[in-house]
């Protein structure tokens, strides 16, 4: 069965009492409401990912609803601007099963019923699990093995396909 995951929002304001309110109200409301007292602690959960090897492109959402672009992670956690923004958006490989841990999420959920009912409807032959990332996620995000990790996403994403296969082959 596929579940909706319900809408994520990271709330940040130095006023504890005013954000401790609006979380229980927007959780009550059916939201997954996280809150911190600065935009520093926001983006400090970023950092995690931050790595020499590969390029976590981000875009970044400012006041104005300018989307503002930067090549990797470095440079927008540098900027100024993009400190100051609504919304970013980073490009990195996280493991198929990783949903959210508060502050920050994966793009999991557009893998649902209907996306995986076309997959099958294409005919496509090759389906893969990239792992070449495994190695820089931050601590937090790894298993002690490389070997279970792959099992448990081909498991998560094997379940979730046959669910959404209408004989459930």
């Amino acid at each position: 069965m596929t579940t909706t995951r319900p809408c994520e929002v990271l709330l940040v304001d130095d006023e504890v009492e005013y954000l401790e309110t609006l979380v229980k109200r927007l959780t009550r409301r059916g939201l997954d409401a996280t809150a911190v007292h600065s935009a520093a602690d926001a983006l400090s959960r970023l950092r995690d990912f931050s790595d020499p090897v590969y390029l976590h492109q981000v875009k970044a959402r400012d006041r104005e609803n300018r989307i503002v672009g930067f090549r990797d992670l470095p440079q927008a956690l540098a900027d100024a601007g993009a400190r100051e923004a609504r919304e970013w958006r980073v490009h990195f490989h996280v493991p198929l099963f990783f949903e959210a841990d508060g502050e920050l999420a994966s793009t999991a959920g557009l893998l649902d019923r209907r996306f995986l009912q076309r997959i099958d409807a294409a005919s496509v032959a090759h389906l893969e699990i990239e792992t070449y990332t495994f190695d820089v996620l931050p601590e937090a995000l790894r298993s002690d093995d490389v070997t279970d990790c792959i099992e448990h996403e081909f498991r998560w994403f094997m379940a979730r396909y046959m669910d959404a296969l209408p004989d459930g082959r």
